[in-house]
């Protein structure tokens, strides 16, 4: 689940704990851009939009899902 709430890209994901560790996945793919991490089970990031600049365009909900899964399938 994500979205932009309050100038910051919020993205909580949930795991089995199991096949990934939802605080390091989030850590290694969020948190060069703000604040990442969490459980196995449960974890978020929270980056602030302006951190984003060089990435994706912010404003573009397309352009954003499609960056966070391009992410998600880093490595």
């Amino acid at each position: 689940v994500s979205g932009i709430y309050q100038g910051r890209l919020i993205i909580i994901v949930r795991t089995d704990g199991i096949r990934k560790d939802g605080g390091k996945l989030l850590a290694e793919r969020f948190g060069q851009l703000g604040s990442a991490g969490g459980h196995k089970t449960m974890a978020r990031a929270e980056i602030p939009v302006e951190n984003l600049a060089d990435y994706v365009d912010h404003t573009n909900d397309k352009a954003v899902e499609l960056w966070i899964t391009r992410r998600f399938r880093l490595g």
